[in-house]
């Protein structure tokens, strides 16, 4: 969404405002490196401190997802008179909640879908690799990926997966731990 943005209504952006969990790819970090201007926004309290707290989001409890929406609030109040940009792909139309302030979904209106978004960052050199492997990219250890997602984690991504065991040894997607996980994966790479 911003690249296009940037391409077609560049005097239109008033600021950039990206959420900083704490639980970011290093991926999505290098690329919000690569732009000028960007509010980044952090949650008022780290989110491994509400690990500790709360355990695990579960699908079910996604304190996370509420405390990334009021920091983003937060952010977009700087600039008020501005019309709230939000990038949400036309296969996620679902998504859109009715807003009291004026708001946009440019890729919803550009009928641009995720894939359509990733194809076209590629062709303007934005490799996006991570996305060879995960289906979505959120924070590292969302626990809306599932367990193909956990899966392609411990798999491909061996370092975020430790990190994820050091975290918490507390449920993870409200059944099991995981370090359960990681046993179940071990045996099945046995087996192949």
């Amino acid at each position: 969404m911003l690249l296009r943005l940037l391409e077609t209504r560049p005097d239109d952006i008033a600021a950039v405002a990206f959420f900083a969990s704490g639980w970011d790819w290093q991926a999505a970090l290098d690329v919000v490196a690569r732009f000028d201007n960007v509010i980044t926004v952090r949650p008022p309290t780290p989110f491994n401190t509400l690990l500790k707290r709360y355990g695990w989001p579960t699908p079910w409890t996604l304190y996370c997802r509420s405390i990334k929406v009021s920091a983003l609030n937060r952010a977009y109040r700087r600039f008020p008179g501005t019309t709230l940009t939000i990038g949400i792909s036309a296969d996620e139309k679902r998504r859109m909640k009715p807003d009291d302030r004026p708001t946009w979904y440019p890729l919803v209106e550009w009928d641009m879908s995720g894939p359509d978004c990733l194809a076209y960052c590629r062709e303007r050199g934005f490799e996006f690799k991570i996305y060879d492997r995960l289906p979505r990219v959120s924070c590292f250890c969302c626990p809306l990926q599932g367990v193909s997602g956990l899966r392609n984690v411990y798999t491909h991504f061996p370092k975020a997966w430790q990190k994820m065991l050091d975290m918490s040894d507390s449920w993870f997607m409200g059944k099991r731990t995981l370090q359960d996980f990681d046993e179940q994966f071990s045996k099945e790479r046995w087996l192949e």
